[in-house]
């Protein structure tokens, strides 16, 4: 069974580098297992990004998240075309038989966000147009760590 998970980035990917701590970003989709293999993966839902087109990122506050509400986070503006894209990978992976593990931040439970990570963080207002969306593997599946980027998908059509 792989661990895979989907993110919008604020800093920069490298395809193939394996991350103790992921780069700034949003998650588009929270990690889910599969038996399928990464090829099989990006072979049913890529067409989902292939037609969607860019988004605009803007934080709007700052708030706290996580089973204790004690991660720091900056909330984004309300956007419709980002809440539309979560909703289409949620169903084209549920019809996968994704194993969500963290459920409740899926389908309506989904609230974009940014962690603030190491003091890096995206304060309100701040600006982000997402051209791409990575997959990541976590290559101990069990604990989720030593995340690997595997693909990029490109939002531009």
């Amino acid at each position: 069974m792989h661990a895979y998970l989907f993110i919008l980035p604020i800093e920069p990917v490298e395809i193939g580098e394996i991350y103790e701590h992921l780069p700034l970003h949003c998650t588009l989709m929270p990690w889910f297992r599969l038996t399928a293999t990464p090829e099989e993966l990006l072979e049913k839902i890529s067409m989902i990004f292939e037609r969607h087109g860019p988004l605009e990122l803007i934080s709007a506050a700052p708030a706290l998240f996580g089973p204790n509400d004690d991660i720091p986070v900056h909330t984004l503006a309300s956007n419709p075309s980002l809440i539309n894209l979560h909703n289409k990978l949620f169903v084209a992976l549920n019809e996968m038989d994704a194993i969500h593990t963290e459920r409740k931040w899926t389908g309506n439970g989904f609230a974009p966000h940014v962690a603030t990570k190491n003091k890096r963080a995206f304060p309100p207002d701040s600006h982000a147009r997402i051209n791409e969306v990575y997959l990541f593997e976590a290559l101990d599946a069990e604990k989720l760590s030593d995340r690997k980027a595997l693909a990029e998908l490109s939002l531009l059509f």
